[in-house]
């Protein structure tokens, strides 16, 4: 009986020594984390077109948004502060509607004519790879819930778009008042598709609020150092500034020398720009990207200060 006195005792002393020095590492203590995240969702610009006879309409199509973040943070009790640098991809698209560029010019016959470039079913894409710089503040929520909101600041660093678009050519005659298709001896050529890929000038700089919310997911590891996130995110990008003096078509390089013109030559030497880049744009650029974010935490604070116990992930 006294042995098993003595037995309990020593337990009960060994348990609130282990309790009094769980609670001196842990209540109060900032813990120290780096973390690995892969977001992916939506996303698209706010786009329009201003109001003229020249502007053709503008459809944003749905987009995508991928996103690799490394960071570091500083908890302490439920607070969090963060920052970190992300590599982020931007997917977006738009459906330019149908539209007929027209220009006086002489045919062979040195008669004049309306030469008309007719568009439909015109889309453009773009790819833009940007580098951020995110900072946030956030707070665990009870024992599972987690929120955060903050800005970044990205500059791309590569960014492409391509065009596809059907075109056709004709001619209407002013002493005639008729026109003509499907001559390519005098430029007017049937309905075809095209294509041009280039790089575009995506914004300089792009400024984005964020938030996100979520789950913390409990992780069993041996080293207890572990932890786990997985939250929907909404992204607000404003471009500070953005190239959109160009024209949509710009036929600087196509030749109009109705004894040479041709088919082939009009395909290679026409250029189209990113709607993004055009004069046609009624208002700045915004724009929205929402998503699933999973993050892995690692603690990194030394052993004699680090939190050992699940809600501090």
């Amino acid at each position: 009986m006294r042995r098993a006195l003595y037995i309990l005792l020593l337990t009960t002393c060994t348990v609130a020594t282990a309790t009094a020095q769980f609670h001196k590492t842990t209540d109060g203590r900032v813990n120290h984390f780096v973390t690995f995240s892969l977001a992916g969702g939506e996303a698209n610009y706010f786009t329009s077109s201003r109001a003229s006879d020249y502007a053709p309409s503008l459809k944003d199509k749905l987009g995508a948004d991928g996103i690799f973040m490394l960071s570091y943070e500083m908890r302490k009790n439920w607070f969090i502060f963060g920052f970190g640098a992300q590599a982020d991809y931007n997917y977006t698209r738009q459906q330019v509607g149908d539209f007929t560029e027209i220009f006086d010019r002489k045919d062979r016959e040195d008669e004049e004519v309306h030469y008309a470039y007719r568009f439909s079913d015109y889309t453009d894409e773009q790819h833009v790879l940007h580098v951020s710089v995110p900072l946030y503040v956030g707070a665990n929520i009870g024992y599972l819930l987690y929120v955060l909101a903050g800005a970044k600041v990205s500059i791309p660093l590569l960014s492409l778009h391509k065009t596809t678009t059907d075109l056709s050519t004709d001619g209407t005659y002013v002493r005639f008042i008729h026109t003509i298709e499907d001559a390519p001896s005098y430029g007017y050529y049937t309905v075809d598709e095209y294509s041009y890929s280039s790089s575009f000038d995506a914004p300089e700089i792009k400024i984005s609020p964020f938030a996100e919310f979520g789950f913390r997911i409990p992780v069993r590891s041996r080293s207890g150092r572990v932890g786990m996130r997985l939250g929907l995110y909404a992204e607000y990008g404003l471009p500070l500034s953005i190239n959109n003096k160009h024209l949509l078509v710009d036929y600087s390089f196509v030749d109009k020398n109705p004894f040479t013109q041709n088919k082939e030559q009009l395909r290679s030497s026409i250029v189209f720009n990113s709607p993004l880049n055009t004069d046609i744009l009624s208002k700045k650029l915004s724009q929205l990207s929402v998503g699933l974010r999973w993050t892995v935490l690692i603690n990194v604070t030394p052993p004699e200060h680090i939190c050992m116990c699940d809600r501090d992930f």
